[in-house]
């Protein structure tokens, strides 16, 4: 069996949530370290901030539409820190396209944030919260352990 045959399954996102310094970004990373020995070869990791940021420089270049099919078409992509941006309609409006396409082409994704499903729905919308909570979630309960 390929290592990528029984993770992510085609439709399948995963949610980690919980608080900061918790280990959300830490697995996220460790699988998708795990998915780049496999034969997975379009994966992404952006912070969410940072996706803002490069979408902002592509906005000023014309060359937004290329920034988001980068985030919308790859294979796999780890969305870091959501709810760590500043909500704008331009900041809504883009995750809720990024996250529906992803949703609707059955792309498996990973977002991670410390917020809940209650909190992400009254931050950006109900409708995003909805497609984050169509998949795997996983809620981390530890203290923070840069602290520790």
């Amino acid at each position: 069996m390929k290592k990528s045959e029984g993770f992510p399954r085609k439709q399948q996102s995963i949610l980690l949530n919980g608080s900061v310094g918790s280990g959300k970004t830490h697995l996220a990373v460790a699988i998708i370290r795990y998915l780049a020995e496999s034969d997975i070869r379009q994966a992404r990791f952006v912070n969410s901030t940072g996706l803002f940021i490069e979408l902002r420089s592509a906005v000023q270049a014309g060359s937004e539409r290329e920034v988001l099919n980068k985030y919308c078409k790859n294979q796999i992509v780890v969305f870091d820190d959501i709810g760590s941006e500043k909500i704008t309609d331009y900041v809504q409006a883009s995750w809720y396209h990024i996250i529906d396409k992803r949703y609707a082409e059955r792309l498996p994704t990973i977002y991670t944030t410390n917020m809940a499903l209650g909190d992400i729905a009254e931050y950006y919308d109900d409708r995003i919260a909805s497609r984050l909570a169509s998949g795997i979630s996983i809620k981390f309960n530890s203290e923070d352990r840069r602290l520790k």
